[in-house]
């Protein structure tokens, strides 16, 4: 749903990152900090939900499967074509 084109949606991917960026940013006890970023802090459970839901999303490609054109059940997600998706660590790193 997250990938339609529509305003709406749009605006709720951008209020979704709002809201990240504010978890990490938040101030903590009072004081602006990276405490929000270390485990257990705000900051940090909003970025672990973002990188499950984005796992969940990889590993949901690769399980997707539709009809090809003669009728067989083949994966969605063209691994020849585009790679097996990968976080952007790892994609980072090469």
């Amino acid at each position: 749903r997250y990938l339609m084109s529509d305003r709406k949606k749009t605006l709720s991917r951008l209020i979704d990152t709002g809201g990240l960026l504010a978890a990490c940013f938040a101030p903590t006890n009072g004081s602006l900090s990276a405490a929000s970023l270390r485990p257990g802090g705000r900051g940090w459970l909003a970025s672990l939900r973002v990188r499950v839901l984005h796992a969940k999303i990889r590993q949901r490609l690769l399980q997707l499967k539709r009809t090809s054109d003669d009728g067989h059940s083949v994966q969605s997600w063209d691994i020849e074509k585009n790679g097996i998706p990968i976080n952007q660590e790892d994609m980072a790193a090469t």
